[in-house]
């Protein structure tokens, strides 16, 4: 199988009808982007995190515009929004507000200075207060990858999960010729392989922050003087 690039799929999908005239190279493209939005609704994991900074109010005058900024065309999720000072390190999370709620504040409050609170609408977020000065905003957020497409032939989906987006890409095609019993046999491999994408993010997680919890365990000297902690301590480093 070929299924490392979107035209190469769409090959394989070809061959899976049995060259099934019906199976056009466009039917094909769109069984395999009805494959990558059920993906999209479904997932959300580490390989789809995005991080970006953006620089937003002014040092010399600021206006309620300074409040908003745009966000990623591909975002699909917030996980977290941060804000520094220009030139500082130290960063202070944001607190998210529904839109109305944040709407209120502003309207009952229209103070300037580092912000504290963020809401989300169409396409943009919006920070409150509006900032005073320069500020540093971090935004970590779930990205959906760049669709396929005959421009953009591989992404997150065809590296790294390619077996499943084209089970999934089997179920839109089943569906199109109307074949239930296969549509559900390809679904249940598509649904499992979810399943497994979803598992495995979450182990590696698990690891990630086992080894986090163990290295301070075994450097941070205020642990190691906790009697429990302390204990752990020595059993692991074998005093």
């Amino acid at each position: 199988m070929t299924l490392s690039t979107f035209n190469g799929m769409v090959a394989e999908l070809q061959a899976e009808s049995h060259n099934n005239t019906n199976i056009t190279t466009a039917v094909a493209q769109r069984c395999i982007s009805q494959a990558e939005d059920r993906m999209v609704r479904r997932l959300r994991v580490r390989d789809m995190v995005q991080r970006g900074d953006l620089v937003v109010g002014s040092d010399t005058s600021t206006t309620d515009d300074d409040a908003f900024f745009a966000l990623d065309p591909l975002y699909l999720a917030m996980k977290s929004v941060e804000v520094t000072i220009e030139d500082q390190d130290e960063a202070a999370a944001l607190i998210y507000l529904d839109p109305v709620d944040l709407a209120g504040k502003a309207a009952n409050d229209d103070t300037r200075g580092q912000p504290t609170h963020y809401t989300l609408l169409e396409g943009m977020a919006r920070l409150w207060p509006v900032p005073d000065q320069q500020y540093t905003v971090r935004v970590t957020y779930y990205a959906r990858p760049e669709p396929l497409s005959d421009a953009t032939q591989t992404n997150l989906f065809t590296e790294r999960y390619s077996d499943v987006l084209y089970d999934g890409a089997c179920v839109r095609m089943a569906a199109y010729l109307k074949n239930p019993d296969e549509a559900a046999g390809f679904n249940a491999l598509f649904e499992t392989g979810l399943a497994e994408i979803e598992a495995e993010d979450l182990r590696e997680l698990n690891i990630t922050a086992g080894s986090q919890r163990l290295a301070r365990l075994t450097t941070d000297p205020a642990i190691r003087q906790d009697g429990l902690n302390a204990q752990a301590y020595n059993i692991m480093t074998d005093h």
